[in-house]
């Protein structure tokens, strides 16, 4: 990806990425389970592969990130499945 520098206004190869700065004590993560597109909409149907135990987003922080300082016992970046939400249908009814 090219972007112009706003200093010497040449155009320059970037690169762009995120990081995390602090991780909540619940995680909630949202998977998008259906495909609409301008012909039809479908549910997706593909497995997914998910830690039970043990999900260690430490690898997704910022370097210096509170998460990982050292003599910060209340913060951890491993999670545990405690629950999963399911829908049983189509796309144009189910139920969860």
């Amino acid at each position: 990806q090219t972007w112009r520098c706003p200093k010497c206004n040449d155009f320059r190869d970037g690169k762009q990425n995120m990081a995390l700065w602090r991780l909540p004590d619940l995680l909630t993560i949202h998977l998008k389970r259906f495909n609409c597109s301008a012909r039809w909409r479908e549910k997706i149907t593909t497995k997914v592969n998910f830690p039970l135990t043990g999900l260690d987003l430490q690898e997704w922080c910022h370097f210096e990130s509170p998460v990982l300082q050292e003599g910060n016992p209340g913060e951890t970046c491993t999670y545990d499945l405690v629950g999963v939400l399911n829908h049983y249908g189509g796309m144009t009814g189910g139920h969860y």
